[in-house]
């Protein structure tokens, strides 16, 4: 049993805080081997949330994570002074350090000690910041030599100056002549690049180098430090860092003083999804943001927004039961006072309903950024096992999606990336040979569109071989080769989400036992989404998952077909026609119709669902539906209109029904079913593709 000095509600801040900052160091870490990123402010931040993390395990008495982030913090400090380079090496020692410091914070959350062994973590951190500096003059583009055969008067250092101005700054060269002009007050400038004379309004740099006999490091420190928009590095010329510059650090066991805990990646109070305005400011533990003395923030439970969204749901079945039952009375006993008085109050109740869950939803949702954040790390972790250069550009990490369908996405998304990585894009060498960049590109991106989110996950690399699918498909024995000929192209790639499909050669660590695609599909569908290929030969695949913003509530068609009601999700809905039945054609033994100069498939649910034709009245309704790269419509009697309907799962003792996605209760209290469009649509593929059909 793990003996940690906080109580449960101090855990819950704790995990909360510790989650965001090793997301903080994964995600600086890999971006550190980024030449091109502004490396001095990304060591900062990464040894700000380092030294955050620590102090809190010092606070909650987990000496060994102290311990442990206390020897990556030394290794980062030993960077930020310059006084090292970033290697893949070092990178991967601190890596390796959050992976452990991770495994730790799993400890906090069960309570349970794990027997971790951190000696060859710490042996590896240790060596590293205790190797050999690297010289001065080669270090992170600063440049300047230092002065030879100075002699350094009594009472006087040589210290090295190094200054970096932020890129925020509209006036750079005022504030590297202030720091010119500050060092020369303190002491006596030996060199310094640039020079008074190089500085004008012109002057762009963003960085002041220099060499500087004087007193102290703390007088400079002092006035440096008194120049915004200025973070100053002050070293012993070809010494150690001064003690001003070291952080103090607590010894092993010693508990920090209270105010380490303050510092935080991101505020930890707010409402899951929330994002916080005005101050930003963080907490202590108390479960409340403050801003002159207001709260304005406080923390809730996962569990307890779920069940306000049951009882939000309760109330939209509810709301329209009563709407319903309003209706019957005005049929019944016409505009009456009572009747309009009863209208009138539901009208209000309808209108604070509608509001009521659009809050609930929106307390529900979170940014994207929750699952894309991981992905830096999963990409230079598996580029490097399988030996591939890669960017990964991310996109529309802001976009918000309910709680829910995040949890459920990650999956699918880490078999994307991990088949883009090994499938789509080709090795270092086999690009440069066909004329493209050595590295590969990796797009992640996000989007609103109407009522769904859509994810895409591009990759530059080979792109997919119809032609090569169908012949895997007849090898593989999944079709023979009269069916494999006649699919379509957009039809041959589908086939990499049948179960077990494969086109890999040889079976690696990371694929090629014809596991992940058809799981992605399975967790989209089941989601209430759809996925979709575009690709591309020479040029690369894209993936693209449309999901819906929220499970628990959405708006549907309803229809009736022999006296049942089905709901169709509006999301899949094109239109709705009334067609003469002498309309509808039959095309292939298909039947058809042809609306706005196209064929449009059709399919009688009551054939469907019950295998027989309604009774012809010479005109039905045929609702248009959509799913990936197919339109189909679906016959039935009657429109009865759009509803927002809450589902409620089957149970097992119905099982899975091919185009049913669960139940719903409507106004009247009968049961409608709510049609699952894409395993409709799957369901008709099959139909048409058998030997029998």
């Amino acid at each position: 049993m793990l003996q940690l000095d906080l109580s449960p509600e101090e855990a819950e801040v704790f995990l909360q805080e510790a989650e965001e900052l090793l997301l903080a160091l994964d995600e600086g870490l890999v971006r550190l081997e980024d030449e091109s990123a502004d490396r001095a402010t990304l060591v900062q931040e990464i040894f700000r949330a380092a030294h955050t993390l620590k102090g809190s395990a010092g606070m909650i008495g987990h000496s060994q994570m102290a311990e442990l982030l206390h020897a990556m913090e030394s290794l980062l400090d030993r960077l930020r002074h310059s006084q090292l380079t970033v290697t893949p090496a070092i990178v991967d020692a601190l890596l390796a350090g959050a992976d452990m410091a991770r495994r730790f914070v799993a400890e906090v959350a069960t309570g349970q000690a794990s027997g971790l062994d951190t000696a060859p973590v710490l042996e590896r951190l240790r060596a590293l910041a205790a190797g050999v500096q690297a010289p001065l003059e080669q270090a992170a583009g600063w440049e300047l030599a230092p002065p030879e055969d100075i002699e350094v008067p009594e009472g006087q250092s040589l210290y090295e100056i190094r200054c970096t101005i932020s890129r925020e700054s509209v006036a750079p060269g005022a504030r590297a002549l202030q720091v010119l002009l500050a060092l020369a007050q303190a002491g006596h400038v030996l060199s310094s690049r640039p020079q008074v004379d190089d500085l004008d309004e012109d002057w762009e740099g963003d960085r002041v180098h220099a060499f500087v006999l004087a007193p102290s490091a703390e007088a400079l420190q002092k006035l440096l430090e008194s120049i915004s928009e200025v973070e100053p590095v002050i070293l012993p010329a070809g010494g150690e860092p001064p003690s001003l510059a070291q952080p103090q650090e607590p010894s092993r066991g010693e508990t920090p003083a209270p105010t380490e805990r303050a510092p935080s990646a991101q505020p930890a109070a707010k409402a899951e999804g929330g994002s916080p305005e005005g101050d930003g400011g963080g907490t202590k533990g108390n479960g409340a943001g403050k801003s002159d003395g207001q709260v304005k923030w406080v923390r809730t439970s996962v569990e307890r927004l779920d069940k306000l969204m049951n009882l939000v749901s309760e109330l939209v079945t509810d709301r329209n039961r009563l709407l319903q039952v309003r209706a019957n009375l005005v049929n019944q006993f016409g505009e009456q006072e009572g009747v309009m008085d009863l209208t009138e109050a539901l009208t209000h109740i309808s209108s604070v309903t509608d509001q009521l869950q659009d809050e609930v939803m929106r307390a529900r949702m979170v940014p994207i950024e929750h699952v894309f954040n991981k992905f830096p790390r999963v990409v230079r972790d598996l580029a490097r096992q399988l030996g591939k250069q890669v960017s990964l550009v991310i996109e529309g990490q802001e976009t918000e999606l309910d709680r829910t369908v995040i949890e459920e996405v990650n999956d699918p998304l880490l078999h994307l990336v991990r088949n883009a990585i090994d499938h789509g894009l080709e090795p270092p060498e086999e690009r440069r040979l066909l004329g493209k960049p050595e590295k590969g590109l990796l797009r992640l991106a996000a989007r609103s569109e109407e009522s769904h989110i859509i994810i895409e996950v591009q990759d530059d690399g080979r792109g997919m071989d119809p032609h090569a699918l169908r012949q895997a498909a007849v090898e593989r024995g999944f079709l023979d080769a009269q069916a494999a000929a006649q699919l379509g192209d957009q039809e041959a790639l589908e086939l990499i989400f049948a179960p077990g499909f494969s086109t890999a050669r040889k079976v690696s660590g990371v694929s090629g036992r014809g596991v992940g695609m058809d799981v992605v599909r399975t967790n989209i569908e089941r989601l209430g989404g759809s996925v979709s290929i575009r690709t591309e030969l020479g040029k690369g695949t894209t993936f693209e998952l449309k999901l819906p913003l929220t499970l628990a509530i959405f708006p549907a068609l309803t229809v009736e077909v022999l006296g049942s009601v089905y709901a169709i999700p509006l999301s899949a809905v094109v239109e709705a026609l009334q067609v003469r039945t002498a309309d509808i054609k039959t095309i292939r033994g298909r039947e058809a119709i042809v609306t706005r100069g196209r064929v449009l498939p059709v399919v009688s649910l009551a054939r469907f669902f019950y295998g027989q034709q309604p009774e012809d009245n010479g005109s039905c309704y045929v609702v248009e539906v959509r799913w990936g790269g197919t339109n189909l419509g679906l016959a039935v009697q009657r429109l009865l209109g759009r509803q927002e309907v809450v589902i409620k799962p089957l149970g097992r003792m119905v099982g899975e029904v091919p185009g049913i996605s669960g139940g719903t209760i409507m106004g009247d209290g009968r049961v409608a079913l709510i049609m699952d469009v894409a395993s409709l649509v799957r369901a008709l593929r099959r139909e048409r593709q058998s030997p029998s059909a």
